[in-house]
């Protein structure tokens, strides 16, 4: 099988081979964990 490249959208979570997009990212996300508000 010949590799094909696939944009993956900004703000989503995307996943397995192929790559497809799961979900959003929602601004509930970006203040519930630690790598989005600094702390880590």
């Amino acid at each position: 099988m010949k590799n094909k490249k696939v944009n993956i959208p900004p703000n989503v979570v995307a996943v397995g081979v192929p790559c497809k997009v799961k979900r959003e990212i929602t601004e509930n996300d970006k203040t519930t964990y630690e790598m989005y508000t600094g702390e880590y």
